[in-house]
């Protein structure tokens, strides 16, 4: 499944999350993270409506997808324990500022998904090493 890396990805390893579409993890659906609210830009929580119910079971993962979704590498040593937690900081700040149609459209751009003629009911995760490529000349 071709999957195109940002320009700005970092060199080095790169963990991905391979998951059929139809596969909801039990801490995801134990934490009641089942989109029944939403946090405004002011910070006060908001009941859905069911135009925003209906978009949202219109855009979840199918069984016959493979979704490609990128995930936080392990952390090797304290300097990038560090500079994860500065990054990390720094894009909640962001999420913060976004609306709940933005924050979505920003995670659906990072996923990749490619519907097949199977049911896909399973979940790994894979690293791949990052290298620049050099065209030749």
């Amino acid at each position: 499944v071709p999957y195109l890396i940002p320009d700005n990805q970092p060199l080095g390893p790169m963990t991905f999350e391979v998951k059929g579409g139809g596969f909801i993890r039990l801490s995801d659906f134990m934490a009641g993270d089942t989109g029944d609210m939403t946090m405004a830009q002011q910070g006060d929580e908001v009941e859905d409506t069911t135009e925003d119910k209906l978009e949202d079971l219109a855009e979840l993962g199918r069984n016959n997808e493979i979704i490609i979704s990128p995930i936080a590498n392990p952390i090797m040593n304290d300097k990038d324990q560090a500079d994860a937690v500065e990054k990390a900081f720094e894009f909640s700040q962001k999420l913060a500022t976004m609306s709940k149609a933005q924050r979505d459209a920003m995670e659906r751009s990072r996923e990749v998904t490619h519907r097949t003629d199977y049911v896909i009911d399973n979940v790994r995760q894979i690293t791949l090493n990052v290298v620049k490529h050099h065209k030749d000349s």
